[in-house]
């Protein structure tokens, strides 16, 4: 099977933050909140458990294959130029549980930063 790509591209100039505001406050009220890996510490503890969780969002991707081991997921994903902590999104339950995610690489030498992955586990 050929793998094709759908190239999406949003123009952050124009970007409207208050049109998403319902969905904030929606994701807030019900005990969900948003934060950074930067701000929660790029920490050895917290790679492992962005791991835990990228692995687990990623078992829905068609075709993904095999993930990772621990190692690789850090050499290929974290220890190269384009990882950002800051680009990296998690979102935590009221219990601060690791329910969701959203990695970013920081390509803006290039023109651009590329959204890797957005998800939940299933």
């Amino acid at each position: 099977m050929e793998t094709r790509w759908v190239r999406l591209e949003l123009d952050v100039t124009g970007f409207e933050a208050e049109r998403f505001a319902p969905y904030v406050e929606r994701c807030l009220g019900s005990g969900i909140r948003l934060v950074t890996l930067d701000e929660l510490g790029d920490t050895a503890r917290n790679r492992q458990a962005l791991y835990v969780l990228n692995k687990e969002c990623a078992a829905d991707i068609p075709e993904r294959g095999e993930f990772y081991t621990y190692d690789a997921y850090v050499r290929q994903r974290i220890e190269i130029p384009s990882y950002a902590p800051r680009g990296v999104v998690i979102a935590l339950d009221g219990d601060g549980g690791w329910i969701g995610m959203s990695a970013t690489s920081d390509h803006r030498s290039s023109g651009f930063v590329f959204n890797e992955l957005t998800s939940s586990p299933s």
